[in-house]
């Protein structure tokens, strides 16, 4: 589930139950404005925040499926990226060290 449809879910569960923004931040503890932001899918995914929301309204946060695969090694590091922006030291790291052992020569 992407960050967008996420975000209607908890506004529309919120609104379903009756809950307002003021009282979603009581009971889990996230600032109003934060919940805001998650409804109009501007969050990271996944977040503490976001998850301690999805669960107060009971709401499953699971990716419904991945992504198609991309040929392009760019396209794939890319979306690796986007979707676990960690991940960019981790590669940096892993090209580095192909790179040493390039120089090396014990790669040929």
């Amino acid at each position: 589930m992407n960050a967008s449809d996420l975000g209607k879910s908890i506004k529309t569960v919120r609104r379903q139950k009756g809950f307002t923004l003021k009282y979603l931040h009581q009971s889990t503890g996230v600032h109003y404005t934060q919940i805001s932001k998650m409804e109009r899918g501007g969050c990271k995914l996944p977040s503490k925040n976001l998850l301690k929301v999805c669960d107060f309204l009971h709401i499953s946060y699971a990716p419904a499926t991945k992504p198609a695969r991309s040929e392009s090694v760019t396209k794939r590091v890319q979306e690796l990226i986007r979707s676990w922006p960690q991940s960019e030291g981790v590669i940096r790291h892993f090209l580095e060290g192909v790179e040493m052992a390039l120089e090396a020569g014990h790669l040929t």
